[in-house]
């Protein structure tokens, strides 16, 4: 802590830093994470990496609500065409869509696994994508949220339970 920086100053600012240093600017494809390494000689050291220099998994999670019931066959349709358009994408490595069980908001559920976060960065920037947004908007898709997420560092592989 700096001196003659209170508590809840120090905790804000640091905060802000992390937050920025970890979120960097994704429309620019970099982003900044750190850790605390130990180097052979056993001291400490902070390792900092960006998102160009590794490549890792990227998912993408989509949740809407379903348009009015008058809409659907032309969102069927347009949902069959997007499919086959992620499915094209470069990096795209597999896609799924859920749908809620218990009939609340949100409705739908999609994955877009890619093999890279540069290919899920492309794929969202691209024209396809922002096109698709617009059409699935104008036809009454509600409540629309899409998040990026990595593949935490701890679990870069599926865990799967033993056998017996």
């Amino acid at each position: 802590m700096v001196k003659g920086m209170n508590r809840r100053k120090f905790l804000k600012t640091t905060a802000v830093t992390g937050t920025a240093l970890l979120a960097g600017d994704i429309f620019n494809e970099i982003a900044l994470a750190q850790e605390l390494v130990k180097t052979p000689e056993g001291e400490n050291k902070i390792s900092q990496i960006s998102t160009k220099e590794v490549s890792k998994m990227a998912l993408i999670i989509a949740t809407f609500d379903l348009p009015p019931r008058e809409k659907m066959d032309a969102f069927r349709e347009k949902g069959r065409e997007w499919v086959d358009t992620v499915l094209k994408m470069p990096g795209i490595k597999e896609f799924r869509a859920y749908r809620n069980i218990y009939y609340t908001s949100p409705h739908v559920m999609l994955h877009e696994d890619f093999d890279s976060l540069e290919s899920c960065l492309k794929f969202i920037k691209s024209k396809e994508y922002y096109a698709h947004i617009a059409d699935i908007r104008a036809l009454g898709v509600t409540n629309l949220s899409v998040q990026m997420w990595e593949v935490a560092p701890d679990y870069s592989v599926p865990l799967k339970p033993s056998k017996g």
